[in-house]
């Protein structure tokens, strides 16, 4: 499994770049998961992601580098970007588990001090399933997708169809790039065309 700050792109400040940038830049994963989920040993089987594959999965890149924490230039990317008074996030995570809770604190501090408002939601295991994977219904949620295999697909997760973008879709993110959905349906056609050469 990976675990992931999930972030809804429904929402109309999420939907900026330059906002979602800010967010990745001014939290310090790996702080976060030395001090909280390390004990602040050097090495552990935690592991900062570059996407929702595993580090062992042939899927990921381990060419591509976590980004770095930037609180000062994510700052600046705030008060360029927003000019109004920011609303609060919510930040949705499992309740009862006392190393999440510590770790989800780390990161509202994080985006405080670049000029995010955080509110703290801890939601128990169902409710937190319930309001991210059935209703779309948060702002930001600490989430954890699982692999069955490590060839995990992951286009159902970018998915446009009004279906997938809808309560209950498999698009929680609600972030469509079309560029990104054509390669999928490019991979599909390709995928389809070997499978009947092959037959």
């Amino acid at each position: 499994s990976v675990w992931i700050l999930a972030i809804n792109h429904r929402h109309p400040l999420l939907q900026k770049r330059d906002v979602r940038r800010a967010i990745l830049l001014a939290i310090d994963r790996e702080a976060i998961l030395k001090q909280w989920f390390s004990g602040g040993a050097k090495q552990s089987g935690h592991t900062v992601v570059t996407g929702p594959f595993p580090p062992h999965s042939n899927a990921c890149d381990p060419k591509i580098k976590p980004v770095k924490s930037e609180p000062v230039v994510a700052r600046d990317i705030m008060k360029a970007v927003v000019t109004e008074q920011l609303p609060t996030l919510t930040l949705k995570y499992p309740a009862a588990d006392l190393t999440i809770e510590l770790a989800m604190n780390q990161i509202r501090r994080d985006l405080e001090a670049v000029g995010f408002q955080i509110r703290l939601d801890p939601r128990l295991p169902n409710a937190l399933i319930n309001d991210v994977a059935e209703k779309h219904d948060f702002e930001l949620a600490y989430w954890r997708i699982d692999h069955d295999n490590i060839l995990f697909n992951v286009a159902s997760l970018f998915d446009p169809s009004a279906a997938a973008m809808n309560e209950g879709g498999s698009n929680i993110f609600g972030y469509a790039p079309q560029p990104l959905t054509q390669l999928f349906v490019d991979l599909r056609n390709e995928q389809l065309a070997l499978s009947h050469r092959d037959t």
